[in-house]
């Protein structure tokens, strides 16, 4: 549970996170525009567009990235207990672009600007357990960080995180009406479940965390019967990193089984189009190696 402290604590550091986030976009843009970094970003978004349902544009993959670099030290403490999130497809190509951006001197050195909020991170995951938990400490940093860095999106999208013990009710109530009026169970197989609206993956985490999908049946249900769309890539991104730790945790083996039901989409927009490949099975994009200064 959030102390008192806490609180002051992500108000007094989020200060720092708009002018930070806002020159690192403008880094990043003047380094893609053009030469062999721009090649080369252009087929990290191709690479990208293999996961998205809808079209993403260069603007919000830019801010995906300079999010992914300012927040990667807090999610690496979020996810230090989840050893298959850095097998993930989207994290190696995140992690490759961002390594070309480093070697080529275009990313801002925010460490100690932002050391107050990777503390309050590292303090928060003291005496989490589990995926339940982890999802209230991710509620936290994209409510800290994605409605600060990106307040015009947060505002024209209405971004809010349900909270946990909302959640929990939900699904709760669901998987007994299932039961009650229809005479299913979510874990049956013809039974799809689907969150249309999946910000950081929590519905999916909790039914997998709390056991609404009994372990025996986990497996078929994460690979074929779970859909989960989200319309903004950051926490798309966070979502499925989620959703992956959850199911291994509890499935307790040493197997990478990617999720394949994470869809970056505009559920309104959607309508009957085909799914495109899935983002598992995209392959990561190479390093480009050499150095120049932006």
């Amino acid at each position: 549970m959030k102390t008192p402290s806490n609180k002051i604590s992500w108000k007094s550091v989020a200060k720092n996170v708009e002018p930070l986030f806002q020159a690192q976009v403008e880094r990043i843009k003047s380094a893609v525009s053009t030469g062999d970094m721009g090649r080369f970003f252009d087929k990290f978004l191709a690479a990208m567009q293999t996961y998205a349902v809808r079209e993403i544009n260069a603007e919000e993959t830019i801010d995906t990235l300079a999010l992914y670099w300012f927040t990667g030290p807090a999610l690496r403490a979020v996810f230090k207990g989840c050893p298959f999130a850095s097998r993930n497809a989207v994290s190696r190509n995140l992690d490759i672009m961002t390594r070309n951006l480093m070697v080529q001197g275009c990313l801002i050195d925010a460490r100690e600007a932002l050391r107050g909020f990777y503390d309050v991170v590292e303090r928060r995951m003291e005496g989490v357990h589990g995926a339940g938990d982890r999802q209230d400490v991710i509620h936290e940093i994209c409510q800290n960080f994605l409605t600060i860095a990106l307040p015009r999106l947060a505002e024209q999208l209405g971004i809010v995180y349900t909270p946990k013990e909302c959640v929990d009710y939900i699904v709760r109530s669901c998987d007994e009406l299932l039961r009650k009026e229809f005479g299913r169970s979510v874990n049956d197989p013809d039974v799809t479940l689907c969150d249309p609206f999946a910000g950081t993956g929590t519905f999916v985490v909790l039914m997998i965390h709390m056991g609404i999908i009994d372990k025996e049946a986990l497996r078929r249900k994460y690979e074929r019967d779970i859909v989960s769309n989200e319309i903004v890539m950051f926490p798309w991104y966070i979502g499925l990193i989620a959703i992956e730790s959850a199911y291994h945790e509890v499935m307790g083996h040493d197997e990478y089984v990617p999720f394949r039901g994470m869809r970056l989409v505009d559920t309104f927009a959607e309508g009957e189009k085909d799914y495109p490949p899935l983002a598992s099975e995209a392959k990561a994009i190479g390093v480009k190696k050499g150095r120049k200064q932006c």
